[in-house]
């Protein structure tokens, strides 16, 4: 709590908290309490290994997705060098 705390001064001291950041979080305040809300009661409802294995599955996926998201501009640039200047 003291980390957060220390942390949330030093945003403030340097300017982070603009009335634009303010707003988006207040936006999205709602939004983060509902997927809370949802996730505790999945997880309440799912035994260790099964939750275990969703996590592991939407890392594994998420993961594909950066990778993907990586090699399509390294193809591009592949393809421009390949035609030449």
């Amino acid at each position: 709590m003291g980390a957060r705390l220390s942390r949330g001064i030093g945003y403030w001291l340097v300017g982070e908290f603009t009335r634009d950041v303010l707003l988006m979080f207040a936006a999205t305040l709602p939004m983060m309490l509902i997927g809370i809300f949802i996730g505790d009661r999945i997880h309440t409802g799912l035994d260790d290994t099964t939750f275990r294995c969703l996590v592991s599955a939407a890392l594994i996926v998420s993961g594909l997705a950066l990778l993907v998201k990586m090699a399509r501009p390294a193809a591009a640039r592949q393809r421009r060098a390949q035609r030449g200047p």
